[in-house]
């Protein structure tokens, strides 16, 4: 794990690096080159706090949801992109196949 300065906040392929590099994979499948460069950078700001449930895992700031949701293609859903409204930028990854949401130790909720 990296270090980083107090207040800065996780990566999310630090806390998820086997779930990001799938993710990853297969957007470039997809061909979906902008979104697939986003991982590098994108940082990890929690769970979803909507329901003690939910199992999608923020990458904005502010923890907002646009509704708009782009499912990656394999034969059972297992992530879901929540977007912007313009299409542009990943602000939460909704895991649906039962893996673990929680991040390691040390890379809780900010």
């Amino acid at each position: 794990m990296a270090e980083r300065s107090i207040g800065e906040v996780a990566l999310f392929r630090e806390a998820f690096p086997e779930m990001t590099d799938e993710i990853v994979k297969m957007l470039h499948a997809e061909s979906d080159e902008a979104f697939a460069e986003q991982f590098a950078g994108l940082r990890y700001y929690g769970r979803c706090l909507c329901t003690p449930t939910c199992r999608a895992l923020s990458t904005d700031s502010r923890r907002r949801v646009s509704g708009l949701m782009v499912m990656l293609p394999t034969e059972e859903p297992v992530f879901w992109l929540d977007v912007d409204s313009a299409g542009a930028a990943v602000l939460a990854i909704e895991v649906l196949d039962g893996r673990t949401v929680e991040p390691p130790l040390g890379m809780g909720t900010v």
